[in-house]
């Protein structure tokens, strides 16, 4: 479940520019985890973002932890401060 986001608008992006966005985990939590978005056009920065997400039980939305194998998939690419 998202439970927080920021975007900060660095540079423009017009309607037919390719857009390249990295996604990066930086931070995991017991139940939570954020990620990093960065877009660019032609290298240059247009965009930065921070989204957090909170694991629920399904159909509820109550926290709990995140899965190991999911937890272990962020680990692996994560840039944690």
């Amino acid at each position: 479940m998202v439970v927080h986001a920021d975007l900060s608008w660095e540079g423009p992006a017009g309607f037919d520019d390719e857009v390249e966005i990295a996604v990066v985990p930086v931070r995991l939590g017991t139940s939570s985890f954020d990620l990093r978005f960065t877009a660019t056009v032609r290298s240059e920065p247009t965009c930065t973002g921070v989204t957090t997400y909170v694991s629920v039980t399904p159909g509820t939305h109550d926290a709990t932890p995140l899965p190991d194998d999911l937890r272990a998939r962020l680990a692996r690419v994560a840039e944690l401060d």
